[in-house]
C-alpha cells in the first residue's frame, strides 16, 4: 500500500487529465472504493478558487513546478477541498489516516521523517510540509 499511494499519485500528475472529475475518479478508483473525508475551506463561498488557488504560492514555494499547478490543483480540491486540517482517520483501513491538503498516509510518516520533510505526524496538516511531502 505504501508505494501504491506514490505511484497513484505519480500516475495522476503525468497522466495529462483534462478535468479534475477524470483525475478524481482516477485517483480514487486506483486507491480503494471507499469515499474520502470531504471538509470545505468555508461553508459560505465552496468554490475551488476560494479554497484551493489560495495554496499555489504555497505549492510553487514546496517544489512544485508551475506547469503540475492545474493537476495539483485537482488533487487539492478532490482530497481535502483546500481545508489543511482534513482528516479521514481510517482511511484505507490504515489507523490514523489520511491528513492534510493531500491525504498523506499515515503509513508514510516515519519515511517523511527520515527524510526530514516533517518532524511528526502532525506537520502533514501544516500547507507547505503536505505539498512537500506530496511531491
Amino acid at each position: 500500500m505504501k508505494r501504491l499511494a506514490g505511484l497513484v499519485l505519480v500516475a495522476i500528475l503525468s497522466a495529462g487529465f483534462p478535468s479534475c472529475e477524470r483525475t478524481a475518479v482516477a485517483f480514487q478508483s486506483a486507491v480503494t472504493n471507499t469515499s474520502l473525508a470531504v471538509q470545505t475551506c468555508n461553508p459560505a463561498n465552496r468554490t475551488k478558487a476560494a479554497c484551493v488557488d489560495r495554496w499555489r504560492t504555497t505549492a510553487l514555494r514546496a517544489g512544485w513546478p508551475a506547469s503540475a499547478w492545474p493537476k495539483l490543483r485537482c488533487i487539492i480540491w478532490r482530497e481535502s477541498r483546500g481545508n489543511p486540517r482534513a482528516w479521514h482517520p481510517f482511511d484505507g483501513g490504515i489507523p490514523d489516516g489520511s491528513k492534510g491538503l493531500t491525504q498523506i498516509l499515515a503509513i508514510h510518516v516515519d519515511h517523511l521523517i527520515r527524510s526530514r520533510i516533517i518532524r511528526n505526524g502532525a506537520d502533514l496538516f501544516d500547507p507547505y510540509r503536505n505539498l512537500r511531502a506530496a511531491r
